[in-house]
């Protein structure tokens, strides 16, 4: 019966040996799972932060383009209507107003020198 005990608490040391050596392995395994989340939150926060950055960009780069796509309509609409002003052509009145404008220009001109 000595002999039964003996083997008995030799098998039992072996099986307390062999779930150590696996408790060991799995927490080793869990720290290695816990340092590999933390990283990957940093890593996370840090690309939010980056998205948030390009968007912020986005936002302002779309403001501009509708800013100039609005001056852009608005010059159109100015050339157009210049063109369409008989084809650019004075009438009488604006050419008169012209004349008596270039005249008190060349009047001021002449009475400096």
């Amino acid at each position: 019966m000595t002999q039964r005990a003996t083997d008995s608490d030799n098998g039992v040391a072996r099986e307390s040996q062999m779930v150590e050596t696996v408790i060991k392995a799995f927490w080793e395994r869990a720290r290695s799972a816990a340092g590999l989340i933390t990283q990957l939150r940093e890593e996370k926060q840090i690309l939010a932060k980056r998205v948030g950055e390009i968007e912020g960009e986005l936002e302002t780069s779309r403001a501009e383009i509708f800013a100039k796509d609005q001056e852009l309509k608005r010059l159109r609409a100015e050339h157009a209507q210049l063109l369409d002003k008989d084809n650019g052509a004075l009438t009488l009145e604006e050419k008169e107003r012209l004349k008596a404008r270039v005249k008190e220009l060349i009047a001021k001109i002449n009475s400096h020198l």
